[in-house]
């Protein structure tokens, strides 16, 4: 029924030891490792996608998951949210992935090692936000909610320049996502606008850190199971999709993740 994956292809990508045999009832996934493996893994150790066998390949460093999925070398990816899906649909010209399965979200979350509370931000303070376009705008938009600063018209590209006012003449200054939690220790910036994936590879205490964060509800940037469209409507699929937005899943991100990670369900 699944393509089977190319030994060779698989090889290359290092994703994990090949395999000759593609099983009936095994889906073959790509995932990044936290938490998306950790998840499916969980899923997998459970049987939670009744009779179906998880097949979970870790992202490796320059790996296109998505390529990978539509080239059919994969089932399915366990990754993004729809705006890189989409994004990357209209970049390569490829509209055979579909999403299947809204799942988590990986809030943007302020964090302050300086101060315990928003209201507690001086004037003339530093925050440091994403510097690349999704990222950013997620972020000032999160300011705004929070009443920090005011944007007249929010969009997937705003821009420090579409702040209309700025009632705490804050200093926004724009850096590489993944370093954004090492600003944290200058004693120069105040609060930090940083996405969940990389607060938590850094460590960052949700409960004594963090000021505020993402909604989950009705959030675009809710990461979600995308498949092939050939195995799309596939009752393996639709197995996995029940399986991640289970109460089984969601109370598996609240325990193991404490905030870092928002199930989409529930």
């Amino acid at each position: 029924m699944f393509k089977r994956l190319a030994a060779a292809v698989v090889c290359v990508l290092a994703l994990s030891a090949c395999s000759s045999e593609h099983k009936e009832n095994t889906l073959t996934l790509v995932a990044s490792p936290e938490p998306h493996a950790r998840i499916l893994n969980y899923i997998a150790d459970e049987g939670l996608a009744e009779g179906v066998e998880l097949d979970v390949k870790v992202i490796q460093g320059g790996i296109d998951p998505n390529h990978v999925t539509a080239n059919g070398d994969a089932d399915a990816n366990f990754f993004q949210h729809d705006p890189y899906l989409q994004e990357w649909s209209e970049e390569n010209d490829d509209h055979s992935l579909r999403s299947v399965a809204a799942v988590h979200l990986e809030p943007l979350t302020v964090f302050s090692t300086s101060v315990d509370s928003l209201e507690q931000l001086p004037a003339g303070a530093t925050v440091t936000i994403p510097n690349d376009p999704v990222n950013r705008a997620r972020a000032l938009s999160l300011l705004a909610e929070n009443n920090l600063i005011e944007i007249d018209e929010r969009s997937a590209e705003t821009a420090v320049e579409d702040i209309t006012a700025n009632p705490r003449d804050l200093t926004i200054t724009l850096v590489d996502a993944r370093l954004l939690p090492q600003t944290l220790e200058d004693k120069d910036v105040a609060v930090s606008v940083i996405n969940g994936n990389f607060a938590l590879e850094a460590g960052l205490n949700y409960e004594e850190d963090s000021l505020a964060g993402e909604d989950p509800d009705n959030n675009p940037y809710v990461n979600i199971l995308v498949a092939w469209q050939d195995v799309a409507d596939s009752p393996q699929v639709k197995a996995l999709a029940t399986a991640l937005q289970s109460p089984e899943v969601a109370e598996f991100i609240r325990n193991n993740y404490h905030g870092a990670v928002l199930p989409a369900q529930h």
